[in-house]
């Protein structure tokens, strides 16, 4: 048989498993019609019909009888459902494995068990370089430093580990346990005791800038970003806040219900947010819902990478005249991804819905046009200080800081 024959039939194979996986799942969870999916599927006589089947069943024949390596069933699985959801035409497609479902849920939840730094692994390098650092992070408190090289991890080389086998020997530490870095500093070894910890991401930062205006920068919209944004919200209110720039540059977005509970704070109690239509054209509309409302002048800072949950934020802002957008034209992702649980739990994702803003406008590959456009601008690093001088050195923030003190 030609090489040509087997990628076929083992394409064939992946398609089969995906298709069944799909359905199984999305049926249980009710996210899709089943009945539906088989009624539309009888035009073409089935879903998976015989010549399909014999090309599975031939395909599985000449693995089991001539393939001269051992095959895992885990493994088998997982490059399956991998290639299958990868055959896609949705560039968001992808399937998680046992380890990248739990990073998942890690990174959506705003929490990790870890230490608190970010880290790199060069190909050369004969251990991680530390990126950064977290505040009031057990890595900070032990004294480890942006720049630090880390050698080993309870006398274990790192040399010959990828990051991510060095982010799991972290990872699957006991709460509370220490861990021993011999790290490289300048030339100088040294042995640091650090704790490991559950670690909570800070997604929001604030400040005033002045003593009516405050300022809000938000990187992503993850579980905790709500509770956070409420936070920081209260307390500029506290400190006098009478006006608002909420900075969502460079946010690649994240959680749409997320984003609709934080635009709850934002927009008068019944207004639409946002909606989305399915392939079945199901209609799911996203109102506000809280008696609270911030009824004070606010400008959204937004730029190229400004995407998804982000957009939806934006959108919802700028049709309800609740807030002026200033910046670049947004990325103009406006569709939605949604995750199911296999059996195993491990995850599937792919693109399930477009959104619309509340004026019916679907900005999938068009972007938001900002009221006040600043593409001359070049754009900078998006960094969040305490110190509201530095803050006010960046063009944009500067900009929207002299447009909305004019504000009435």
């Amino acid at each position: 048989m030609s090489e040509e024959t087997k990628s076929y039939l083992v394409g064939i194979l992946t398609g089969v498993l995906l298709i069944i996986a799909i359905i199984s799942v999305c049926g249980l969870v009710g996210v899709i019609d089943v009945n539906a999916i088989f009624k539309n599927a009888k035009k073409n006589e089935s879903v998976v019909s015989n010549q399909t089947q014999k090309a599975y069943d031939e395909a599985l024949s000449y693995i089991n009888h001539y393939y001269m390596g051992d095959v895992e069933d885990s493994d088998m699985q997982n490059s399956l459902i991998k290639g299958l959801v990868g055959g896609l035409d949705d560039k968001y497609a992808d399937y998680y494995d046992p380890q990248e479902t739990e990073e998942f849920y890690e990174n959506i939840n705003g929490e990790f068990r870890g230490i608190g730094i970010v880290m790199t692994k060069p190909a050369t390098a004969s251990g991680v370089i530390v990126l950064g650092v977290m505040d009031d992070s057990p890595a900070k408190k032990s004294g480890v430093k942006p720049g630090d090289l880390i050698m080993s991890i309870d006398n274990k080389e790192l040399a010959d580990l990828s990051l991510d086998e060095i982010k799991a020997i972290i990872s699957k530490k006991s709460i509370g346990s220490e861990i021993a870095l011999n790290i490289n500093r300048k030339g100088i070894n040294k042995s640091i005791k650090v704790k490991v910890e559950d670690i909570e991401t800070k997604s929001v930062g604030s400040l005033m800038l002045s003593e009516e205006i405050g300022y809000i920068r938000i990187t992503s919209f993850d579980q905790n970003t709500s509770e956070q944004f409420k936070d920081e919200l209260i307390g500029l209110e506290n400190k006098g806040m009478k006006k608002l720039i909420i900075d969502l540059r460079n946010n690649g977005g994240g959680i749409v219900d997320v984003a609709t509970e934080m635009l709850d704070l934002l927009i008068p109690k019944g207004k639409l947010l946002v909606y989305t239509l399915d392939k079945y054209k199901n209609k799911k509309t996203y109102t506000s819902s809280s008696d609270e409302e911030e009824n004070i002048p606010m400008v959204v800072l937004v730029n190229g990478e400004t995407a998804s949950a982000s957009e939806i934020f934006t959108g919802a802002l700028k049709d309800q005249g609740k807030a002026t957008i200033i910046g670049k034209k947004t990325y103009g992702k406006g569709i939605v991804q949604s995750t199911y649980e296999l059996e195993d739990k491990t995850l599937i994702k792919f693109t399930t819905a477009k959104y619309y803003t509340p004026s019916g406008k679907c900005i999938h590959k068009k972007g938001i046009t900002p009221d006040i456009s600043l593409k001359k601008f070049k754009d900078e690093e998006v960094t969040f200080s305490e110190k509201k001088e530095e803050m006010l050195e960046d063009t944009y923030i500067k900009y929207a800081f002299d447009y909305i003190e004019k504000e009435d």
